[in-house]
């Protein structure tokens, strides 16, 4: 899209239209289809940068973005959907990005944790003054969870569930809010990073380091070995269910 230059701005840092934008903006983007309509829209808030987006309406942002209002309602209703539509956006790319990469259903599922975690990282950097002004209140320190939060959930329980190496055991464990605390972890970690300019390393050696014993876990296939060697003694006839009432008994003579 071509960059918005040259608006004026109001004392609050809002650019105003001029007389006759709207019916021109309407001409140029009637032919869209609702979801090319949705990634434009994503695409003019990027184009906005670095604001204090928490005192500004959508009337602000269609004045900023030189948008009719009745074009954004459809698809947001307030300023923290449209920017939480940014963010959804990030994880819809990466799902588009991965499908051309060699192999990826055979990364671990540490691999493919430790790829998402990077690789948003760089897209966000592609639009920094955005991000530095809107993950905290927006995203971070919500007190109830976006639409974003829940997507890397999602994402994260897709890259276990369709991983048959992982162990049944474990895969029975990993329940919806195993992967709420990933995604949330993963916010935190984010946060962190942009709070901390100059943290890359560290919070790459970190996310290393995490991910690498997440896999440690999720592959180790102890547990699934005990059971499994139970059930062979209890169907071999060498234990009972009384061996351990038995065990007990002589222990308590002792």
């Amino acid at each position: 899209m071509k960059e918005i230059t040259n608006i004026p701005e109001d004392i609050n840092g809002n650019r105003n239209q001029g007389t006759g934008r709207h019916n021109e903006r309407t001409d140029l983007h009637e032919d869209m289809l609702p979801g090319d309509q949705k990634t434009y829209l994503i695409d003019a808030l990027r184009q906005a940068g670095q604001r204090d987006y928490r005192k500004l309406t959508l009337s602000d942002l269609a004045q900023i973005t030189q948008t009719p209002l009745d074009e954004i309602t459809p698809y947001f209703q307030s300023t923290d959907d449209w920017i939480d539509a940014y963010y959804c956006e990030l994880v819809e790319q990466y799902q588009v990005m991965v499908q051309t990469v060699p192999d990826f259903e055979n990364y671990t599922v540490g691999e493919k944790l430790l790829n998402f975690c990077l690789t948003s990282m760089d897209m966000m950097r592609d639009h920094e003054q955005l991000v530095r002004s809107t993950y905290h209140p927006f995203i971070l320190d919500r007190f109830t969870s976006t639409r974003f939060e829940q997507m890397v959930a999602d994402l994260f329980r897709g890259f276990t569930e369709q991983d048959c190496r992982v162990a049944m055991t474990n895969q029975l464990l990993l329940v919806s809010p195993v992967y709420t605390w990933w995604s949330r972890e993963y916010l935190h970690m984010t946060g962190y990073w942009l709070s901390h300019p100059g943290s890359d390393h560290q919070v790459m050696a970190l996310t290393e380091k995490t991910t690498s014993l997440m896999n440690e876990i999720l592959y180790n296939g102890v547990f699934d070995k005990t059971l499994d060697l139970g059930k062979y003694l209890f169907e071999a006839g060498l234990v009972s269910p009384w061996t351990p009432v038995s065990v007990i008994r002589k222990f308590l003579r002792f």
